[in-house]
């Protein structure tokens, strides 16, 4: 029997991709057209191998798993003191994960093991030395600790235990992140197998829906629909509710007040359950924080931009890398189209971010943010790919908390915001010696100028270098006089007359500085000033006057110029 899903809703569109997913892992067949899919309804026969094995080999690299079995031990007979630090430490992180609920819970799905794994785990030991002991004096102790490792990595890399304890690690970090409360992530299921339970859950009820549509006669009787995609059901006993996805569904049986007449309408047939039960495929997902770009212009286009293979590129590191390459996809997208009237309807796509800290500061808010990135949006990335490519990864400390430089700036231009509120912040802790990247606030001045205006440049990156050189000719001019002791209270000044866009301010400052030096003030750094430029100029200017140097090669501003014309 053939089924098709079409695109809807965010999430929906998640589960949708997901699906493609693990079918596409499996190696069976999915034929999409413009906003749908379609597949047999015979793939769901081992449904929950490829969904596990999906999601197993995606996130295997990020798994304690992993951590155990592709650790390197140290040659025996070169250990030395922190080299035996370091294996105590490793004995200490393997003893805590295989002492785990997790792996304790999942032993008992594994048959035919060649060691008794929690034998080998109470055998696992520190190094202990004592201050008079040497490094050969335990070595009795080291060389039982190697053998019990390298026992349970043997026992860790067994086809089943690998196939279940790896499963058990990314239902709990990866897929526990969307969803809970249900299947194998239900309490009670915590012993029990996870492909059984994800079969008995989800796939089981479809294939007995299907059976009943069969019988076309008594189904167009049926007088519940789903929520989500229209499908009828007899009765509300044997269709979904949504609450068990994480801060998504409402239970209608304690707030009955969200619905119509106080009767819920939220229930959803079979296949949708499976859909939503598949998001955590459809998002890719680093260290907590995942990213799905809901661009539904069509199948094929949604589908490219969501593909990240994690387990083949180790330049994915953060969620940060994950939305520079996400922006990366689209753009691509935007320049393969066929003509220009498909390029016209790229535009006011969807990113959605997943935050699942659980930590007490974000435990209330919903796990999904929204930014529409829109086509002007799109354009201003295309022209600072170099500098925001950049700025990922780069933290400044501000007190007790660091500013993540990257989503910062993303972050406001998602939001049409000016950046010269961080550009004055790290310039601030620049002057306070706890951020020492100006060439990242360089990076964001280009940013900044590229969107002021609608990605309509009001400078060039030439022009900015221009007014760095005279700042920084300023401070060579200091120097050679030996007062380089007064640039840090010309700096500040001229700050704070930025921070609050005082150009008179400004400029009493900085006429000051020159004619203390008895130097010749730019005419058209004062022609500029007058103009709405001001503070682009003036941070310049102070990139310079702290020492920035200044690409001048004329074939690199010239490659500058013509990707941003």
């Amino acid at each position: 029997m053939d089924i098709k899903l079409e695109l809807s809703d965010f999430m929906y569109n998640a589960g949708i991709i997901g699906i493609m997913n693990i079918l596409g892992y499996s190696g069976a067949g999915v034929s999409s057209e413009k906003n749908a899919i379609h597949f047999s309804s015979e793939l769901l026969e081992k449904f929950s191998e490829s969904y596990f094995g999906y999601m197993c080999e995606k996130y295997e690299n990020s798994t304690s798993w992993f951590g155990i079995v592709n650790h390197s031990l140290p040659d025996i007979n070169q250990i030395d003191e922190k080299k035996l630090e370091d294996l105590n430490k490793h004995i200490e992180f393997v003893k805590k994960t295989l002492q785990s609920n997790s792996y304790k819970n999942t032993y008992n799905l594994i048959k035919n093991a060649p060691y008794d794994i929690e034998n080998l785990t109470l055998r696992l030991k520190k190094i202990t030395k004592k201050k008079a002991e040497t490094i050969k004096d335990v070595f009795p102790q080291i060389n039982e600790a190697f053998d019990v490792l390298k026992n349970i990595v043997d026992y860790l890399k067994t086809p089943e235990a690998k196939k279940y304890i790896i499963a058990r690690n990314v239902s709990y970090s990866i897929v526990q992140q969307f969803w809970e409360g249900v299947s194998f992530l239900h309490k009670k299921s915590n012993k029990k197998d996870m492909y059984e339970e994800f079969d008995n859950y989800f796939i089981v009820p479809i294939q007995k829906y299907l059976l009943e549509k069969q019988d076309e006669k008594k189904y167009s009787k049926y007088k519940y629909h789903c929520f989500t995609c229209e499908n009828k059901f007899s009765k509300l006993g044997s269709a979904y509710e949504l609450t068990w996805l994480n801060k998504t569904g409402v239970d209608p049986s304690r707030k009955s007040s969200h619905f119509w007449n106080y009767v819920s309408d939220a229930y959803i047939c079979p296949l949708c359950n499976l859909v939503y039960a598949c998001i955590p495929a459809g998002f890719t997902t680093v260290k907590g924080k995942g990213i799905f770009i809901n661009q539904n212009e069509s199948m094929d286009a949604i589908k490219t931009v969501n593909q990240f293979a994690l387990y083949k590129d180790p330049n994915i590191q953060s969620i940060d890398d994950l939305e520079e390459r996400s922006y990366f996809e689209i753009l691509d997208i935007v320049s393969h189209a066929k003509d220009a009237s498909a390029k016209k309807e790229i535009q006011n796509i969807q990113i959605i971010k997943l935050n699942s800290s659980t930590d007490s500061k974000h435990n209330n808010q919903r796990p999904y943010t929204f930014n529409v990135l829109s086509k002007e949006k799109l354009n201003i990335i295309a022209q600072n790919k170099k500098q925001l490519s950049f700025l990922v990864g780069k933290f400044a400390k501000e007190g007790k908390d660091y500013i993540p430089i990257y989503q910062e700036v993303t972050k406001r231009l998602y939001n049409d915001q000016s950046q010269f509120d961080l550009i004055y912040r790290l310039f601030k802790l620049f002057l306070q010696k706890l951020f020492y990247e100006l060439p990242a606030i360089k990076a964001i001045i280009i940013i900044n100028t590229s969107s002021d205006k609608g990605g309509k440049e009001t400078m060039y990156y030439k022009e900015i270098n221009k007014f760095q050189n005279y700042g920084k000719k300023l401070r060579d001019s200091y120097v050679r006089g030996d007062k380089e002791g007064k640039i840090s209270g010309i700096t500040y000044r001229l700050l704070n007359a930025l921070k609050v866009n005082n150009a008179e301010r400004f400029m009493d400052t900085f006429i000051n500085a020159y004619m203390y030096q008895n130097d010749k003030i730019p005419y058209d750094f004062v022609q500029a000033l007058q103009e709405d430029r001001f503070r682009t100029i003036g941070y310049a200017f102070l990139l310079g006057l702290q020492g920035e140097v200044t690409k001048d090669n004329e074939e690199e501003n010239k490659k500058e110029l013509s990707s941003n014309e």
